[in-house]
């Protein structure tokens, strides 16, 4: 016998309730999520911490980006 899931109607949330769902959804996997990463995004993603490592205050803070995804939305 199945547990019946609670549907989530993602159109009631505000946009911060839905980026929080999108961060925790993220948060939620890890090593054993048995997802692998193609070689190519893999090289993306060294080639972007690499270029990070090289200029360390070269980004944008999450708060400004959230921020502007917010401005976006509405």
């Amino acid at each position: 016998m199945s547990m019946a899931r609670p549907k989530l109607d993602i159109s009631r949330l505000t946009p911060e309730e839905r980026l929080r769902l999108i961060g925790d959804l993220w948060d939620s996997l890890d090593d054993r999520s048995g997802l692998a990463l193609s070689e190519a995004l893999a090289d993306e993603l060294e080639d972007r911490v690499a270029e990070a490592e090289k200029d360390p205050g070269g980004g944008r803070s999450w708060e400004s980006i959230k921020k502007e995804l917010l401005e976006r939305e509405g």
